[in-house]
């Protein structure tokens, strides 16, 4: 299953996303017809949700930070040498 989600710059995700997380969770957590095969750290397992909420979040996270990196060496470069 894929879900397209907007998630806000700084890890934030909207409640029509979360619904759909919950959805997925409770889906693969079916006895009957569920199938998760997520994996999960050793050290530190979580629930689907919670495991994946993280991972979106933080890549939300390190994308607009990596974007902003670009930016900064864009504008630097574009900028005019010695006046």
């Amino acid at each position: 299953m894929v879900i397209a989600v907007v998630v806000e710059s700084f890890g934030g995700i909207g409640t029509r996303a979360m619904r759909a997380l919950k959805f997925a969770a409770r889906r693969a957590g079916d006895k009957k017809c569920g199938r998760d095969g997520t994996k999960y750290s050793r050290t530190r397992p979580a629930s689907f949700l919670t495991h994946h909420m993280r991972q979106i979040s933080s890549a939300a996270v390190t994308d607009a930070c990596n974007i902003e990196k670009e930016i900064i060496g864009l504008k630097i470069s574009q900028a005019p040498r010695g006046a």
